[in-house]
């Protein structure tokens, strides 16, 4: 009966991995990423006191076995306020994530029989202690025995997926790049969609599974170009879909410090990047980023046709699209050194490098130039990037939730200013840029002062970039997460005022 105790608090401790579930959901189940969150976690909130506890009630329970009931129950309740349910990313269980559980059970029952019949109850608080809190590194565990299994899932849908895309033969656009692929993608279905029919991968499909998808759900026999977006948190990743894909036009547009912290350097995060190229005959580049333009030089060792795109007018000469601003109001585009045309740049929400790579992408389409002045005349808002509306209080409110990169953060800050009137207000919302590793501290801490340059006030959300984003005790204003904010805001904020929302993170970051 005593010995029940085993299975009874243990079940209790695998009722805390609800929690690190969802931290394994949100990131795509890659492995190591469930530790890392939950060290991100006990160092905020004063939790680690509660890991210090943990590990006293543990091993003093060697003595006093009651004592093994205060290390589960704290290890119910910590890290502190990483919740069960969550509000921004609720737990869905998928075929994937019953894959997960039903191998972590596996684990723990395992773990259960050999503690029931070799531990004595003396030593119930040391096992308890042990395999709660190396619960996170467990699941990671759980993520690496489980990738081969989740591979041959993936490979059946890529297969059929692969069968209906020979069958239907588009012509495939791949798009990539540490940022700006999104844009690009809806600017380049923008420009085609008068002249072909054009299926663009929805919404932010840019995995392999996300692209198996787009292919069987949202190809039509009727499709003639396929512009797809391919994202990646490593080398290999892009290059597996190409393997079956097989872009005639690829685009790479940036190499940033995204996924810097996954990827270690600049160097592997272009050579991820490049492996779309593997199938490309035509290349497009943003020549203005100096490893994309080093990089130019061996696509054309390859044969590759390059087509290198600019923002700036110091390259009209250099490259065969150039989109530069002319003046606050107006940008003008050349091709192969010739003008087209000045446009009205008031109300572009799209960076000017966007633009460029996606006008190159649909010059191999043999577009004339009067059906791409066309597309200029009304380019499309892209969701969540930068997009302004007026609230019901006259309050300017400018969208740019989605993005997490200092090009991007730059752009949406210069549109808010270019928003604010005289008398006006500007308000900056943002828990700030993650995932840059080492230049992370440096890029936050650069945009907080870009904002307080700018007039701006910085209201700074959670945790994870508060030290970095906090540099000054009187512009910068700290809340525990949006609701709060926004509460705030519709205290102070006034008609006119404008309030830039600047990247947003879900509730499994501290």
């Amino acid at each position: 009966m005593i010995r029940a105790l085993f299975v009874v608090e243990a079940a209790i401790i695998l009722l805390t991995s609800i929690k690190y579930l969802r931290i394994a959901q949100r990131e795509h189940y890659i492995p190591k990423s469930v530790t890392r969150f939950a060290l991100r976690w006990y160092k905020y909130n004063f939790s680690f006191l509660l890991l210090a506890l943990v590990f006293f009630s543990g091993f003093v329970s060697v003595f006093y076995w009651q004592l093994s009931l205060v290390t589960v129950v704290i290890l119910i309740f910590s890290p502190l306020k990483l919740t069960y349910k969550g509000k921004t990313s609720k737990l869905v269980y998928t075929r994937r994530l019953k894959t997960v559980l039903a191998t972590l059970l596996i684990i723990y029952i395992i773990l259960d029989l050999i503690s029931y019949l070799f531990i004595g109850l003396k030593y119930l608080g040391i096992y308890l202690l042990l395999s709660g809190v190396f619960l996170p590194l467990f699941l990671d565990v759980v993520l690496i025995i489980n990738r081969p299994l989740e591979g041959l899932v993936s490979n059946k849908y890529e297969r059929l997926a692969r069968k209906k895309l020979s069958e239907i033969d588009p012509v495939v656009v791949g798009i990539t790049g540490s940022y700006g692929k999104t844009t690009t993608k809806v600017l380049v279905g923008h420009l085609l969609q008068n002249s072909f029919e054009v299926l663009c991968s929805p919404k932010s499909f840019n995995s392999r599974n996300g692209l198996t998808r787009t292919v069987l759900e949202y190809l039509t026999q009727y499709t003639q170009i396929l512009v797809a977006e391919m994202g990646t948190y490593g080398k290999g990743e892009i290059k597996e879909m190409v393997s079956w894909m097989k872009p005639q036009v690829a685009a790479l547009i940036a190499v940033g410090p995204v996924h810097l912290e996954r990827m270690k350097s600049l160097e592997n995060i272009l050579k991820a990047k490049s492996e779309i190229f593997e199938t490309a005959e035509y290349a497009v580049i943003n020549f203005d980023d100096p490893l994309i333009a080093a990089f130019s030089n061996e696509l054309s060792k390859l044969g590759k046709r390059v087509c290198k795109c600019s923002k700036s007018a110091s390259q009209i000469n250099s490259c065969d699209v150039v989109v530069c601003s002319r003046s606050e109001d107006t940008f003008e585009l050349f091709i192969k050194g010739n003008s087209v045309g000045t446009f009205d740049n008031k109300n572009l929400e799209v960076p000017l490098i966007d633009l460029s790579v996606a006008i190159g992408i649909v010059l191999y389409f043999d577009l004339s130039t009067e059906q791409i002045v066309r597309g200029l005349a009304a380019l499309p808002q892209v969701e969540h990037r930068a997009i302004p509306m007026t609230n019901d209080r006259g309050v300017i409110i400018i969208d740019d939730t989605f993005n997490s990169n200092p090009s991007g953060a730059s752009f949406a800050l210069k549109k808010a200013v270019s928003y604010r009137s005289k008398d006006s207000n500007l308000y900056v919302v943002t828990p700030g840029m993650v995932e840059m590793g080492p230049m992370q501290h440096d890029a936050n801490n650069d945009f907080a002062e870009e904002v307080l340059k700018a007039g701006g006030t910085l209201l700074v959300v959670k945790n994870t970039n508060k030290l970095a984003l906090m540099v000054d005790n009187l512009r910068c204003i700290w809340f525990k997460d949006l609701k709060a904010v926004q509460s705030w805001l519709k205290q102070n904020s006034k008609p006119s005022d404008v309030v830039l929302f600047e990247n947003d993170l879900p509730d499994h970051y501290p």
